[in-house]
């Protein structure tokens, strides 16, 4: 290993390749691909008015997705009782959790950007976004924020649950609470 390099990080990219995902979401995340395309045909090239409902649905998709590689980054250490092993070692906590944190953003920022490439081919092809590359910037950065926001409340709640299970439920409602909060409180 060379110098400098993250060995968590390492760690986690070498054991994610075989080990993440299960059946259920590898279905979660076809189906979601394949009602994307009607979608994306329709909102962001027919009908681009309808481009926010588009990248909506970009998010809820990253919403249910990208928790699920983030959560059970720090409780499956525990789960597996490799966690005090883990913390003996010379790299320090922040290294660690830096480590988790990127390899499990990594998946879930390239599943996500699978369905946020349509928006940037369509500023190509359909002249309403010229005009609107601002707007177009703006999703593109909202899309991100949603990325970092889904993984780093996943890692949080693997931090301070001890069965993947419960990170992971817990995770999705503290989710929901931030994402859907702000609307009832403005639909009430």
């Amino acid at each position: 290993m060379e110098d400098g390099a993250n060995p968590v990080y390492d760690k986690e990219i070498r054991s994610e390749i075989f080990s993440q995902g299960t059946l259920m979401l590898r279905v979660v995340i076809q189906v979601s691909m394949v009602l994307a395309i009607p979608l994306m045909a329709f909102c962001l090239y027919i009908m681009p008015q309808y481009a926010p409902w588009y990248i909506g649905y970009v998010i809820l998709f990253n919403m249910l997705v990208g928790p699920v590689f983030s959560a059970g980054s720090v409780t499956s250490e525990r789960e597996r009782q490799t966690l005090d092993l883990l913390l003996t070692t010379i790299i320090t906590p922040w290294q660690i959790l830096w480590g988790k944190l990127i390899a499990g953003l990594r998946v879930s920022s390239v599943l996500t950007m699978f369905l946020l490439w349509p928006v940037l081919l369509a500023c190509v092809m359909v002249m309403t976004y010229w005009s609107n590359l601002p707007s177009v910037v703006a999703y593109v950065v909202i899309v991100l924020m949603t990325c970092l926001t889904t993984g780093v409340v996943a890692l949080f709640c693997s931090v301070l649950f001890r069965k993947t299970s419960h990170s992971l439920m817990a995770t999705y409602l503290l989710i929901i609470l931030l994402f859907c909060a702000p609307l009832a409180a403005t639909f009430f």
